[in-house]
């Protein structure tokens, strides 16, 4: 809800009011996690990925990771890595979700992030064919995923 808040509050253009309710949720998030970790882990992992500290968010992600070595778990520690600037390393965890069966949005999406961050256009051209033809609205869904070209 607070999370919430903040976005329609930065989309109102206050930005002074939206920070006070994002640093609310932060607060909200740490408590709960200290009480549920194991109920909370997937939704705060939500909400540091898009939103709050980048190390938080990594260690979410190998925190769920370690429980669900697969998939969606993956992808979001890949997501992680590359909020920590660690783009190469999130090559390699998403290369080794993208040699398996499992296919979303999601995953082809964060591969075309990636593989823009590295520079590597034609795999990110195919990562982002892949995402539209699953689900063409998706491309939007991963904005705050914000990469700038490195090197490899």
């Amino acid at each position: 809800f607070m999370d919430a808040l903040s976005d329609a509050l930065s989309a109102q253009e206050k930005p002074k009011k939206a920070k006070k309710w994002a640093q609310k949720a932060a607060r909200a998030y740490g408590v709960r996690l200290a009480q549920h970790p194991h109920l909370t882990t997937g939704h705060a992992l939500d909400y540091f990925l898009q939103r709050g500290d980048p190390a938080v968010a990594l260690k979410l992600a190998q925190k769920n990771y370690q429980q669900r070595p697969a998939g969606e778990a993956a992808v979001q520690l890949a997501q992680a890595l590359v909020r920590m600037g660690r783009v190469q390393n999130a090559l390699t965890r998403i290369e080794a979700v993208l040699a398996t069966p499992y296919s979303t949005p999601e995953l082809h999406n964060t591969a075309a992030h990636i593989y823009t961050a590295l520079g590597q256009t034609q795999k990110a051209a195919e990562q982002r064919r892949r995402t539209l033809t699953l689900s063409p609205q998706a491309t939007d869904e991963l904005i705050w995923l914000k990469t700038t070209p490195s090197s490899p």
